[in-house]
């Protein structure tokens, strides 16, 4: 009897699994793939847009390119130290403890806020960045557009990619700053050549305008990255640790005179109707 019902179920088994290739022959193999796709690359979310989306995507991230590791103090009364002397790493890292809240640091946005002010203050592009995400988020404190503004131009500024591609978006959807194509396009075109996500919005933003019979703007971003990198590649140089050149050969300047002012006399340009806008960019990830 058991032999039996074990050929039954066996037999059962066998008709099923005929039973579903059959239906998947008459109607197809897999269903249409959907639009919409959500993507992690690292502590970044993206969420792809429709097929005839033109507008940039808000990259949401947790923070930069990661936290200084915990295990640079032995312990939290080392971190306090350090961050109460003005170290920047310390200030990030305590920022963020403070930010979740740890077994030290009760949860206090306000005082994560403080500590990652400070680091961005000393040049820490990845505090700079955070604060960026938290004002453009609106989430743990008010939403502030500008301030967001702010703290993204001091981390695209420092070479963040992620922090250039929001810069971007933000210009070219007039969130927090005046809509400006141009310089949208511009910090796209300087975040693309680190960053796969920001090279699709580029490539979205180029093909809207091109729609939209604004080649202008084109020509401008273009123009504009060209001084972008410029200027980035400078500071970079400016932040380097200079050479040390022994006094001695050092020769001593001359004296300069002053130069007389010189006048300009401001151009007159003819006022231009304001481009449509494009629509504002989505926003995902938890941003904490």
């Amino acid at each position: 009897m058991r032999h039996t019902l074990i050929f039954l179920a066996a037999c059962a088994l066998v008709m099923s699994m005929f039973s579903l290739h059959a239906q998947t022959t008459q109607t197809g193999t897999t269903a249409p793939a959907k639009k919409r796709v959500t993507v992690k690359t690292g502590k970044a979310t993206i969420v792809s847009g429709d097929a005839d989306d033109s507008s940039p995507q808000l990259i949401s991230t947790t923070g930069g390119h990661g936290a200084d590791k915990a295990d640079q103090w032995p312990n939290f009364a080392a971190l306090q130290k350090a961050a109460d002397e003005g170290d920047p790493g310390a200030c990030y890292e305590l920022g963020g403890r403070y930010l979740t809240g740890t077994k030290d640091t009760p949860q206090s946005p306000a005082r994560a806020m403080l500590y990652f002010q400070d680091a961005a203050n000393h040049g820490h592009r990845d505090a700079a960045f955070r604060l960026g995400k938290m004002y453009a988020d609106g989430e743990k404190i008010p939403q502030d557009y500008a301030q967001a503004i702010k703290y993204y131009t001091l981390a695209a500024r420092a070479g963040d990619a992620l922090a250039q591609h929001n810069l971007g978006a933000m210009y070219a959807s007039g969130r927090g700053v005046k809509l400006d194509y141009a310089e949208g396009l511009a910090w796209l075109i300087v975040a693309a050549s680190h960053n796969r996500e920001a090279d699709d919005s580029l490539k979205k933003l180029i093909n809207y305008l091109t729609h939209s019979n604004l080649p202008s703007f084109i020509a401008a971003g273009e123009t504009r990255a060209g001084e972008l990198t410029q200027e980035l590649a400078a500071a970079a140089q400016t932040t380097a640790k200079p050479a040390v050149v022994p006094s001695s050969s050092i020769a001593p300047l001359a004296p300069i005179s002053k130069p007389e002012p010189i006048k300009i006399e401001p151009a007159q340009m003819p006022l231009a109707p304001l481009p449509p806008m494009i629509p504002p960019p989505s926003v995902s990830g938890t941003g904490n």
